[in-house]
Formats: structure tokens, C-alpha cells, sequence
């Protein structure tokens, strides 16, 4: 999940957007990624509070887990509740932003108007 801020950012050199916007179009394709994103219209969102992600297993005895970090410190959060509580902000997420069908035209426009 991706904010569409991060997608147009102005960097010194536009060509390097160009190259991580196609990159992640690439990505899209695989059949094990799925790329979403979170509009400005989607307005204030959960995933304001900072960036994280959900780890999950496999195998049943093996727990979830989220890992997040921030500018001094990286954290594996493993407490039921607390991983219970990423699992609801990821919901919240998802529903907020575009589905991957729509998430790949959408950068497809990004990448049309800022070339």
C-alpha cells in the first residue's frame, strides 16, 4: 500500500520517478504482489500514525506478527491484541484505497502527466 504522495514526490532527477513508477507497474504483474493505492481523496487515513508490516505464516502455529520502525528504533510486535490491532488498521487501509486494478491505471496517469 502505497500513499499517492510518496508517487509524486518531485525528485531532482524526474526520470528516476518515471523508472520506480514503471518498476512498480512491473511489480503488479506478478501474481504474488498486489499493489494498492491510497489516494488524497481517501482523505485522513490510518496509516498516518506511520508505516508497518504484517508478517503471517504459513503454517497455523506460527503467529502473525507486525513489524514496524521508526527513526531510532525497529520493533516486531508479537502481543495478540497489539498485532490484532495492525490486522484492523490494514482493513481500514485496504478499504480505503484503490484496489490493484485500479491502483495500475492509476500510476499509469501519474506517469503520463509528470512526463
Amino acid at each position: 500500500m502505497i500513499d499517492e504522495a510518496a508517487l509524486r514526490r518531485q525528485l531532482d532527477d524526474p526520470q528516476i520517478m518515471q523508472e520506480q513508477l514503471q518498476h512498480l507497474l512491473d511489480m503488479a504483474t506478478r501474481k504474488n504482489v498486489d499493489i494498492q493505492v491510497l489516494p488524497f481523496d481517501a482523505g485522513m487515513h490510518a496509516g498516518l500514525s506511520g508505516s508497518f508490516v504484517l508478517l503471517d505464516f504459513p503454517n497455523p502455529a506460527d503467529p502473525c506478527i507486525a513489524y514496524t520502525e521508526s527513526a531510532t528504533a525497529s520493533l516486531f510486535v508479537q502481543e495478540a491484541d497489539d498485532v490484532q490491532r495492525y490486522v484492523t488498521i490494514f482493513s481500514h487501509l485496504n478499504s480505503a484505497a484503490l484496489q490493484a486494478p485500479h491502483t495500475t491505471h492509476f500510476i499509469q496517469q501519474i506517469m503520463e502527466q509528470e512526463h
